[in-house]
């Protein structure tokens, strides 16, 4: 059974919920804060004094309001045209100078990178895919053949695949992953190698795609066996804090699984995944690796790493829900694309990344990432030793 008395951490912890009080809640200092208010009204007529909301006492029930740096939202595009209609008008009548009016920044952020403030525009990601799809034809994941050697598995993506119930113990939640992984990866072929993001406080690259997951808000919340999750998956997710506890709980459980080893990024994981996988693949050529994500980084990072690091004999594959792509076979199909093979990083940032804004559409031309990856191909050459 679960203790509601628990005293190994700190923070204030609602005893049903187990959601953990913000900074900002000071509930427990209720008696200070009204002798506070009392000292203030002494010697001062009744209807002088008025109460102040930044001085009572805040409950976890209590909705916190910023009283500065509030974004407003606007159409950017509507308030051009109006600032350009009232400058015409204005230049017209007062002979005002338009150039000079038109020096001065017309938005806080660029709108052809951002969707609104630290929102950068998403990045179209399949669109890399689908150009690879032109030149090699993957198979569908439901006609392979069964998984033998090592799979490699990516955490993030399996965080999002197990549909939670409300309700539910963070226990049971938890024998989910355990089960699916179990049963779909854990062959008798096979070691399973499961790569788990992490979520750090400090700033990363990928800030503006989790705060485009990040809908709805949620408190910190314990994570442990027998506590009730009361709230959607979605919604606590969204919480950095409690995404980073449920992972370490998760790997927790996956640790005491036989043949199930976890890995632990620093922040991102994509890199490490396809340097696991690539790992196995050298200290046992003649094993099968299977790399199983759906993140398009990944495959992207797969054919940029692998020129080098692959034996010639290796067998290494991507799969996703859908689709599985044989790497030795789609580097062979793109070998006579060399603005393919030698600038697949250009190419994905330039179409869109996890770390990168969607371009405008214009770049997104096949004659457009033709051009850019000629011009890596020269500056590759251009900085070669002679």
């Amino acid at each position: 059974m679960r203790n509601p008395f628990d005293t190994s951490h700190n923070e204030l912890e609602n005893i049903v919920t187990g959601k953990q009080a913000s900074s900002a809640v000071n509930i427990y200092d209720a008696k200070d804060i009204g002798k506070g208010i009392l000292k203030k009204m002494e010697g001062l007529p009744v209807k002088e004094f008025t109460f102040k909301r930044k001085e009572q006492a805040i409950t976890m029930g209590s909705k916190i309001q910023r009283k500065d740096g509030t974004v407003i939202q606007i159409n950017p595009q509507n308030l051009f045209d109006r600032l350009i209609a009232l400058a015409l008008v204005s230049s017209h009548e007062k002979e005002t100078d338009l150039d000079e009016m038109l020096s001065y920044e017309l938005t806080p952020f660029p709108p052809s990178l951002f969707e609104g403030e630290e929102l950068m525009r998403e990045a179209h990601k399949p669109q890399i895919t689908e150009l690879l799809k032109k030149h090699y034809s993957p198979k569908p994941t439901d006609k392979m053949q069964k998984l033998e050697g090592t799979v490699v598995l990516d955490g993030g993506s399996l965080l999002y695949t197990i549909n939670w119930t409300k309700g539910t113990k963070f226990q049971e939640v938890a024998g989910l992953y355990t089960k699916f992984v179990t049963k779909n990866y854990l062959k008798p072929d096979c070691d399973v190698k499961v790569v788990f993001d992490s979520y750090p406080e400090e700033p990363t690259t990928k800030d503006s795609t989790h705060l485009r997951r990040t809908r709805q808000s949620c408190t910190k919340i314990r994570v442990a066996d027998e506590m009730v999750l009361d709230i959607s998956k979605q919604q606590f997710l969204s919480n950095s804090n409690n995404k980073q506890s449920f992972v370490d709980y998760v790997k927790l459980k996956l640790t005491d699984i036989e043949g199930i080893q976890v890995v632990s990024a620093q922040s991102d994981a994509d890199c490490l995944i396809v340097d696991t996988a690539i790992t196995a693949l050298i200290e046992c050529p003649a094993k099968c690796v299977t790399v199983v994500g759906d993140d398009t980084d990944l495959i992207v990072l797969l054919l940029q790493r692998t020129k080098m690091h692959v034996p010639a004999a290796g067998k290494l594959y991507f799969q996703t829900k859908k689709w599985s792509w044989d790497i030795a076979l789609l580097t062979h199909s793109i070998k006579e694309q060399p603005f393919m093979k030698h600038s697949i990083l250009s190419l994905h940032a330039n179409s869109g990344c996890d770390t990168t804004s969607r371009s405008p559409s214009f770049f997104l031309s096949m004659r457009v990432m033709w051009i850019i990856g000629q011009l890596s191909i020269y500056l590759s050459r251009a900085v070669q030793p002679r």
